[in-house]
């Protein structure tokens, strides 16, 4: 498989994870909220959510901003505006507050990071282990 197809395997992947952790994180708050149950649309509209945030993701990484802590904030505002875009299309708005959205869109993000940088670590060390062999 070429670097496009891993590329695009990846993303896949990451749109998936994203929305796996997003539907945790939403049947939490359901059970907080007494919810019953999650619709099938509800599953489809946070795929389609994920599949954003990754293309989100991505141009933030062709995006070089010298203050990290800027870069994450821009990073969660892009998202956010995003969230609320699909809340109103989707009348998620009207099930829930925009502030417990606006929570839930941070929470997830966090996990995110925590699995990209978890990722990236391995992938360090696997490399640092191939030099060391190499050498």
């Amino acid at each position: 498989m070429g670097r496009k197809g891993l590329l695009i395997k990846q993303f896949l992947n990451n749109a998936f994870v994203t929305t796996a952790i997003v539907l945790i994180v939403l049947s939490v708050v359901a059970l907080w909220y007494d919810g019953t149950m999650i619709c099938i649309s509800t599953i489809f509209e946070t795929l389609l959510l994920s599949v954003v945030c990754e293309v989100i993701k991505h141009m933030m990484y062709k995006i070089d901003i010298a203050n990290i802590y800027l870069g994450i904030l821009l990073h969660y505002l892009l998202v956010l505006a995003a969230v609320l875009i699909f809340g109103y299309a989707f009348n998620w708005v009207n099930q829930l507050p925009v502030y417990v959205l606006a929570g839930m869109c941070g929470v997830v993000l966090i996990l995110c990071c925590y699995l990209d940088i978890s990722r990236v670590k391995a992938d360090i060390d696997e490399i640092n282990g191939l030099c060391e062999k190499r050498v």
